[in-house]
């Protein structure tokens, strides 16, 4: 998923967009998401979709894939914030009870629930139009803006160079074993893939060593420099479209909090 989420973020409209603008327009949606009211996170979660999808040239289908895998963590906490333990005179949807206790659902979880639902899709949207709309070295140039630490620039690279050696010895590694034909049963599979566990880190260090080497030969002296920025200004209509929306965003958030 990592190397799919890199090419893509290379080859959709906005990939030679500055990221500066990118980074700061999801920014401001990212706050206004996390304390809007819910109306206002249903506006930002949809209008982050479109941008993602029609403007970034983003296919839905990967983008709805991305969506779904990082919304099942909020169904796993679903049962921590639905069902509670209350005496059995509260009032609520009871599921299982013993003496004076159940455990039950009340309409103020479900309303919990739901308003954590949209905050989450919201901010994900956030999260997923930078992402999937800025290469990586493009993030890394916000980070450089940010006078952020160099150690922490470089040490952001190395860590992103070693998921994909980490991901490519993997599928080497499953793709080896299922050319011997691998093994038959639960049991056995759970063992070879204990097995396949640990020797994934000794061969990944080991490719790592060979990266860093080839670091070494490339005159490699403690730091690493960045290119220069050859990204290209976001077009006017995109960024009064970009502001205007986040203005009567702001705008509604001002009114639902005046009426509540």
């Amino acid at each position: 998923m990592l190397r799919r989420i890199d090419s893509l973020s290379y080859r959709g409209t906005f990939s030679g967009r500055s990221p500066f603008w990118k980074s700061g327009f999801a920014a401001v949606m990212f706050v206004t998401a996390y304390i809007g009211h819910p109306l206002v996170q249903v506006a930002v979660w949809m209008w982050l979709a479109l941008w993602t999808i029609r403007y970034g040239g983003i296919p839905w289908k990967p983008y709805a894939s991305l969506t779904a895998a990082s919304l099942l963590f909020y169904m796993l906490s679903l049962p921590a914030l639905l069902i509670e333990a209350a005496p059995s005179s509260a009032q609520g949807m009871v599921l299982l009870g013993w003496g004076e206790q159940v455990l039950l659902v009340t309409p103020e979880a479900v309303v919990r629930a739901e308003h954590l639902l949209l905050r989450v899709g919201a901010c994900l949207s956030c999260f997923l139009f930078l992402i999937l709309t800025t290469p990586f070295a493009g993030l890394l140039k916000v980070m450089e803006k940010l006078r952020l630490p160099a150690v922490v620039i470089e040490l952001t690279l190395i860590m992103y160079r070693f998921l994909f050696l980490l991901g490519d010895t993997a599928s080497g590694m499953m793709l080896a074993r299922s050319v011997r034909g691998g093994s038959r049963g639960f049991r056995a599979a759970v063992a070879d893939t204990a097995a396949l566990a640990g020797r994934l880190f000794a061969k990944t260090m080991e490719r790592y060593r060979g990266a860093a080497i080839g670091f070494a030969v490339r005159g490699y002296e403690g730091t690493i420099r960045m290119g220069p920025d050859a990204s290209t200004p976001m077009p006017t209509r995109y960024r009064a479209e970009g502001w205007i929306g986040t203005a009567l965003l702001a705008g509604a958030e001002l009114l639902f909090r005046v009426w509540n």
